[in-house]
């Protein structure tokens, strides 16, 4: 509330010692002098209606969930990075590079040289490949990647949106050393599909340098 006595509400984008902007549920930005305000209040709640999630379905909830993690924001752009959609290969496993993944966040980047996702720093990093899944069923996930021993146990996160695998990451010895690491398994569902990587928590120092990862159906 301002001293006028005006409400504003919305997201806190950005903020500095004179001043704050909000962002508004109508998609606008409002910056406001801290001077002219008389209450600044934080709330629990989101834009979202409450019980807005029983009248979604499964996809259409996926839909507003990828919507929301990346803030409608475009995908940083590297040199050797290219978001491609993932297609099968002849024996219907799907193999993710990380030059094929729609990268987002404050850190994360595109390591050409390496061919990897690297820098992976922040809770907001995430990275996201569009997948063609030829059937659907229960999918094993092999991660090609380096971590060095000394900040190895961080948490990663693999979503589709309805389905979810978390498993903390194990060292690899040093960080140039390259291992692949089955992390568990996930259910997929035939047609287009957003698989979605991200930390499950903020990391201590590194996420992990991910080079692949390859999705092999289960019998």
């Amino acid at each position: 509330m301002t001293n006028a006595g005006k409400i504003y509400s919305g997201m806190l984008g950005s903020e500095s010692a004179t001043s704050i902007t909000l962002a508004t549920a109508d998609g606008k930005e409002v910056a406001l002098l801290r001077k002219d305000l008389d209450t600044l209040i934080g709330s629990a709640l989101s834009f979202m209606p409450e019980g807005l999630e029983k009248d979604l379905s499964h996809q259409d909830m996926a839909d507003v969930i990828r919507f929301v993690q990346s803030s409608g924001a475009p995908w940083k752009r590297f040199d050797g990075n290219q978001p491609a959609i993932v297609q099968p290969t002849d024996d219907g496993s799907l193999t993710l590079p990380a030059s094929a993944a729609a990268i987002h966040g404050p850190s994360l980047i595109f390591e050409a040289k390496y061919k990897n996702l690297g820098y992976w720093s922040s809770e907001k990093d995430f990275a996201v490949w569009t997948l063609e899944v030829p059937s659907s069923g229960t999918y094993e996930v092999e991660v090609e990647y380096a971590c060095g021993n000394s900040t190895a146990g961080n948490s990663i996160r693999f979503s589709t949106g309805t389905r979810v695998l978390t498993a903390n990451v194990p060292g690899t010895g040093t960080w140039d050393e390259y291992r692949n690491w089955k992390a568990g398994s996930i259910d997929l569902s035939r047609g287009r599909v957003e698989f979605v990587v991200s930390a499950a928590k903020q990391p201590v120092s590194h996420l992990l340098d991910l080079r692949s990862i390859t999705l092999r159906k289960l019998p």
